[in-house]
């Protein structure tokens, strides 16, 4: 199966993680300091770079929705909208440059769309007193759906099961790094994130829905006496998907890559099981780019790790 073009993705993915807000007198110069530690203190695969990344805060504050963009800057048709924010357009900016939206319900709510098109809204749960529960509803095609992967993350299929997007597995981490058990679930086209802090964990506790539209970038193509190397590098949010643990996904990075190769060249099983070794060993054997050389023999990718995914041929073969 291969990707529907651009054109007719289009989801729409709405939070009310941020429940309803409230005028609030801006946070105070040490609650800046403590929220800015808190987020630069997450882990690499969930930090925002503020470098990195564009602020979506106004949209959060006017209740616009939070548009996903291709890693080339190109409309996606994806966008996540909240649902109940209420907002009061009081937005602080922290010493790094981070606009954060305060809430009434003890929860504070970051909104960057990153460098790849994806966009990652943090939401930082304050006290016990704050929700348990943070739902999104979610815009699909016409006969499309949402399904829970094996990773706990979410994929939106469209109606002939092609990938459409996706939303990261949730994770949440308390003020001490320890992780605080969440999961989603799905009612329709409801999705809600369920985040099962109290008083035994440090507070602020971090979350976050972190959703995308593409998993790699532009495909290209070398000519070689040999035959061709198609090269692709996955987005970041892409890359994330990658690695054993996300078998269920494999299928959507291959038929990615098939339906962005230029025309007048062919996917076979070879290309498809080099992808899947890189897909498996990333990034410990990415480039972070992926060279897939049309001339190699046909070998599963896990017989090509010894390789680190040369096809089966050992290095400088």
């Amino acid at each position: 199966m291969t990707k529907p073009p651009r054109s007719t993705v289009a989801i729409s993915v709405a939070a009310a993680a941020l429940l309803s807000i409230m005028p609030v007198l801006p946070a105070s110069a040490s609650d800046d300091d403590s929220l800015a530690s808190t987020l630069a203190a997450l882990p690499p695969e969930f930090r925002v770079n503020v470098g990195n990344s564009e602020s979506l805060a106004a949209y959060v504050a006017s209740g616009d929705a939070l548009p996903v963009l291709s890693n080339t800057g190109e409309t996606t048709g994806v966008a996540i909208r909240p649902v109940d924010a209420g907002a009061s357009g009081e937005i602080s900016v922290l010493g790094d440059g981070r606009e954060v939206i305060e809430t009434r319900h003890s929860t504070s709510t970051v909104a960057q769309r990153k460098v790849d098109g994806s966009v990652q809204i943090i939401t930082t749960i304050e006290s016990a007193l704050s929700p348990t529960e943070y739902a999104y509803d979610v815009e699909l095609p016409e006969g499309s759906h949402l399904q829970t992967a094996e990773d706990g993350s979410v994929i939106a299929l469209g109606k002939n099961g092609e990938f459409v997007a996706g939303v990261h597995a949730p994770w949440a981490v308390d003020a001490n790094g320890a992780t605080v058990p969440t999961h989603f679930e799905i009612d329709g086209t409801r999705l809600t994130q369920a985040v099962d802090h109290g008083a035994e964990y440090a507070y602020p506790i971090v979350a976050d829905p972190w959703l995308g539209a593409e998993l790699y970038g532009g495909v290209g193509i070398t000519n070689t006496s040999e035959g061709y190397v198609v090269t692709t590098t996955p987005t970041e949010w892409g890359a994330i998907h990658s690695g054993v643990n996300n078998l269920s996904m494999w299928w959507a990075h291959a038929d990615e890559v098939k339906g962005k190769m230029p025309g007048g060249y062919t996917w076979t099983l070879s290309l498809q099981e080099q992808l899947y070794c890189h897909i498996a060993g990333y990034p410990v054997s990415a480039n972070p780019s992926y060279d897939l050389e049309s001339w190699k023999p046909h070998v599963r990718w896990e017989e090509q790790i010894p390789s680190k995914c040369l096809g089966g041929y050992s290095v400088g073969s």
